[in-house]
């Protein structure tokens, strides 16, 4: 995998490499969860698994790269897992909304070189093949 600018690449989905990155959370745990609606009891635990290192509370950033350069990225603030890990090995959890969008994109961001007709197109993959060439079309169906 190439360079990723310190983030932690996760693996590699329809040609973009996808990163990983916690960041301090800036919003107080306390003042998220009491405006919505938790009990002090159940935010005080929160807060003892979060200060023993049991749970973190942090604000995630999705990457998707190619060639070493950053072309989409997805931010989510106010975070609480008991693991990075948890965040985004759940599947079906906000991660994999992440992922899709990062995709999506990347995809608008990125040159796009056509493996059947070998033509690059600067603003991203069209949707039709202008060329009308052999296997085109079910090359930008499949997303490839």
């Amino acid at each position: 995998m190439s360079s990723t600018d310190g983030r932690i690449p996760l693996f590699e989905r329809e040609g973009f490499i996808i990163c990983f990155e916690a960041q301090d959370e800036m919003t107080s745990l306390r003042e998220h969860f009491k405006r919505a609606g938790h009990e002090k009891k159940s935010i005080d635990a929160m807060m003892r698994k979060v200060g023993s290192g049991k749970a973190v509370w942090f604000q995630c950033l999705v990457t998707a790269w190619r060639d070493g350069k950053q072309l989409a990225e997805e931010s989510l603030g106010c975070c609480y897992y008991n693991s990075f890990e948890e965040f985004y090995k759940t599947e079906g959890d906000y991660f994999d909304d992440m992922v899709r969008q990062v995709i999506l994109d990347a995809k608008k961001n990125s040159p796009w070189g056509c493996a059947s007709c070998c033509q690059m197109f600067p603003d991203g993959m069209p949707d039709t093949c202008p060329n009308k060439a052999n296997g085109c079309d079910e090359l930008l169906a499949s997303g490839r």
